[in-house]
């Protein structure tokens, strides 16, 4: 995803069908508010994640058409998420996620703080 004004929403999408190999892109997507597609079923990965499994931000689709008609209600029915609730999952997301905080979590299950 490269875009200049990263305040914009985007629509993402991940086109594979098992679950490995795009952990840190949907954090990234998440972390953002995109709106995203996947032929994969995301719903324990964003659980695990910390986050409700909220169908206006993942959304699973089966076929190329299911997941323009998905892009296409997104942008129409002003299901994206606002600001104050991006913010929100952001904040979320930096304080459970940034590297300063995995550190410490791995140091404290250690016993080594």
């Amino acid at each position: 995803m490269c875009r200049e004004d990263v305040s914009a929403r985007s629509f993402a999408i991940i086109e594979d069908k098992f679950l490995t190999g795009f952990k840190l892109k949907l954090l990234e997507i998440l972390f953002r508010g995109d709106v995203a597609a996947t032929f994969c079923d995301l719903k324990e990965e964003v659980e695990w994640l910390g986050l409700s499994p909220r169908e206006s931000l993942v959304q699973q689709v089966n076929s190329t058409q299911e997941l323009v008609r998905w892009f296409v209600r997104a942008r129409d029915s002003g299901i994206i998420p606002g600001d104050l609730e991006i913010q929100n999952q952001k904040e979320f997301l930096e304080q459970r996620y940034s590297w300063d905080q995995v550190t410490r979590r791995i140091y404290s299950e250690m016993g080594l703080l």
